[in-house]
């Protein structure tokens, strides 16, 4: 299964693979940190907006795409929404992943991650998106990461998902 996370609704997705669509023509709530996801609830959002359940779209998915709008070389802020609200795909506990302390993975699936910025972006936009995106892969156990910089919204049609 694939999983799309879009800010957009200027792609058409085209796949043969079953797909599930997060897009933003439904209202997302803020994750308000109180770690319900991972005490009162394990591995589920306490937060009822049809966005509690992001830990386990991500844990049954063999592709993770994200398509965003460059924001200062993150994510637009509903896509920023989306991954606080995945947190439950994490657990509570620590672990050393190559000297740096991360969640430990709730859930044993080893993705690939792709991520299509989209807009005007500078060169230091891009350098701080592929951190950022590097930095993703490593804290949600992807099994590998692309990212793709696209100059225009009108590119977006090409994206084959």
């Amino acid at each position: 299964m694939k999983l799309v996370i879009t800010d957009t609704d200027s792609i058409k997705i085209n796949s043969s693979a079953e797909t599930n669509i997060i897009g933003p023509n439904k209202a997302i709530n803020k994750c308000v940190g109180c770690f319900g996801c991972w005490i009162k609830t394990p591995g589920r959002c306490v937060i009822h907006d049809g966005y509690e359940d992001m830990g386990h779209l991500i844990s049954v998915s063999k592709e993770v795409i994200i398509i965003s709008r460059n924001c200062f070389g993150c994510y637009s802020p509903f896509v920023k929404n989306v991954l606080d609200r995945s947190i439950p795909y994490l657990h509570a506990d620590f672990i050393f992943k190559d000297g740096k302390m991360h969640h430990k993975i709730r859930y044993d699936n080893k993705f690939s991650l792709k991520v299509y910025f989209y807009g005007d972006m500078s060169e230091a936009e891009m350098k701080t998106a592929e951190g950022l995106v590097g930095f993703n892969a490593v804290n949600f156990g992807a099994a590998d990461s692309e990212i793709h910089f696209l100059d225009s919204d009108e590119r977006l049609e090409a994206i084959s998902v």
